[in-house]
C-alpha cells in the first residue's frame, strides 16, 4: 500500500460494477461485491503507487464460457477476472478524481474508451495451487504508473484465491492509449 496506514474503504456502486460489466455477456459476468481502498486525504498530485490504490472482488464462474469443466479455474477465466476488476478499478479512480494520469477522462469517456484503448502489456501470473471456480477471491493494485509516448503504462500486482488454499499471484502491466485529441487535457 501507500506510504500511509490510514485507508479510505468504500464498497462501489453496484450500478457502475453492472455498467463497466456491461459489453459482457451475461454469463461472463464473474465480478460482485467490488471494495475500493485508497489512502487517505491523497495529495493531488500523488503519483500513482503513493494513493494505496486497491480494488478487490468476489468471483464465481458457474459455466465456463468455453470448454467443458475443468474443476478449477485456468488462465483463460482469470484473464476475465482480472479485466473486470481492473476495468471497474481504473472507473471508480476516475469517478473519485485520484489518479491524476486519468483526469482527463469523465466516466461516460471511460465507459466508450475502455475496451478499445485498455490493453494489456503483459502478464507475469503464477497458480501457486489450484483455485476453485465457483467461489474466489481476487486484488489488485494500482502501481506504478509511467507516462511514455501513446500510452500510459500502469503496473498492478494482483492475486487471487479461494477458501481451500487455492493460490495464483503475479503482476499485470497494462497501457492506456492516448488518442490525439486526449493532449490538451493531459496537459491539465
Amino acid at each position: 500500500m501507500g506510504p500511509t496506514n490510514e485507508t479510505v474503504s468504500i464498497d462501489v456502486d453496484g450500478e457502475l460494477v453492472a455498467a463497466i460489466l456491461a459489453p459482457y455477456k451475461p454469463n461472463c459476468r464473474y465480478l460482485s461485491n467490488v471494495r475500493f481502498e485508497h489512502a487517505a486525504d491523497p495529495q493531488r498530485d500523488a503519483t500513482a503507487s503513493e494513493l494505496g490504490i486497491r480494488v478487490s472482488g468476489d468471483f464465481a464462474i458457474p459455466e465456463s464460457c468455453y470448454i467443458d469443466d475443468t474443476g478449477h479455474l485456468n488462465s483463460v477465466e482469470l484473464n476475465i477476472a482480472y479485466n473486470q476488476i481492473m476495468y471497474v478499478m481504473l472507473a471508480q479512480c476516475i469517478a473519485s478524481d485520484l489518479v491524476a494520469p486519468l483526469r482527463f477522462l469523465d466516466l461516460e469517456g471511460y465507459r466508450r474508451r475502455h475496451l478499445p484503448d485498455v490493453l494489456i502489456h503483459r502478464i507475469d501470473m503464477s497458480f501457486k495451487r489450484v483455485i476453485g471456480r465457483r467461489a474466489f477471491r481476487g486484488e489488485i493494485e494500482l502501481g506504478e504508473a509511467t507516462n511514455r509516448s501513446a500510452f500510459f503504462y500502469f503496473r498492478t500486482p494482483c492475486r487471487f484465491w479461494d477458501d481451500n488454499d487455492g493460490l495464483a499471484k503475479g503482476e499485470i502491466s497494462l497501457c492506456f492509449l492516448h488518442r490525439p485529441e486526449d493532449a490538451a487535457r493531459l496537459e491539465r
